[in-house]
């Protein structure tokens, strides 16, 4: 029963490429850090619970990164722009929270389900 579980884990080395790959993705194609790094920490043996808090922790820093690298070659020149995609993505926000509570009214509580 050992030796399955050992000859299951794989050994990986090559954590540089598969974090090139993963920001790569992440910043040029919207997304792709967390399912790539994740599928393939899980992949080569680690638990569940340590890929996705790593990748978790990690995307932080991918996000910092990679928002100080448009920064860095684009300017702040188009400040208008960029404020105007944070305000949309915080109404899109609240609007989320909005809906879903009041789906859970809706639900829960009689006042709304008698409508």
């Amino acid at each position: 029963m050992h030796s399955a579980r050992r000859a299951k884990t794989k050994k990986f080395k090559q954590y540089s490429l598969l974090a090139g790959t993963g920001g790569f993705f992440d910043s040029f194609a919207g997304g792709g850090w967390g399912p790539i790094v994740t599928s393939t920490l899980i992949n080569t043996g680690r638990s569940h619970k340590y890929a996705v808090g790593t990748v978790s922790l990690t995307e932080f820093f991918v996000t910092l990164a990679s928002a100080f690298t448009f920064f860095t070659l684009i300017g702040v020149s188009h400040w208008q722009t960029i404020v105007a995609l944070i305000i949309g993505g915080d109404l899109l926000r609240h609007r989320s929270l909005l809906n879903w509570r009041e789906n859970f009214l809706r639900k829960h509580h009689s006042y709304y389900s008698e409508r």
